[in-house]
């Protein structure tokens, strides 16, 4: 049971998870099972303390893919994520906020792929630093010790792209600027911009 995670019910980001839901069932694969948070404040606090966090049943040999916004502009990381909530309020999460948001929710610490579909989340800063490294060490500083994160670098899109090759794949958009400051879009697929840590 591959799973898709959003943190907060934004509309935007619950489209791009269905998208990728309805494709996967399209293509002939089994769908993915979507997880979304739409409680807050005590609610959320009294569910978690009855041992009712919206990952505890998630099983640890499973993918899990963690969907919320991140950069989508050519700058360099900003090491914060955020999604809008029905109410319009912006919840943000830094890689700390997050990684003890997901073992509040009872996340298994035996996981072992965790993947955050956030646009440029793999994508290193000046130092060598990204959201998806922070956000491991994060993780392994909350039990996690045998999770492997992957972040994406560029853009991850909802919909399919048709490459060269013909195939349609799920994609990732990468903007740089060209030698004349224009700038320019390339697509890659998605599992290519994938960054392991």
């Amino acid at each position: 049971m591959t799973a898709i995670y959003l943190p907060v019910a934004d509309p935007g980001v619950l489209g791009i998870a269905t998208q990728w839901n309805d494709e996967a069932i399209r293509a002939g694969k089994v769908g993915y099972t979507i997880i979304t948070n739409t409680s807050t404040g005590f609610v959320k606090t009294g569910r978690r303390l009855l041992g009712k966090g919206a990952l505890r049943m998630h099983p640890s040999n499973e993918r899990l893919f963690v969907m919320i916004h991140g950069d989508d502009t050519l700058s360099a990381n900003s090491f914060e994520v955020s999604a809008t909530r029905d109410s319009g309020e912006d919840k943000s999460y830094t890689p700390k906020t997050l990684a003890r948001h997901l073992h509040k929710e009872g996340l298994s610490t035996a996981l072992t792929d965790l993947r955050l579909a956030v646009c440029n989340g793999g994508r290193a800063d000046d130092v060598g630093d990204s959201f998806a490294s922070i956000f491991k060490a994060w993780m392994a500083h909350f039990g996690y010790r045998n999770l492997t994160v992957y972040g994406y670098v560029g853009n991850v899109r909802s919909n399919r792209v048709q490459l060269n090759d013909g195939s349609w794949v799920k994609y990732a958009r990468v903007a740089h600027i060209d030698t004349s400051g224009n700038q320019v879009d390339e697509f890659y697929r998605l599992k290519d911009q994938r960054v392991a840590f």
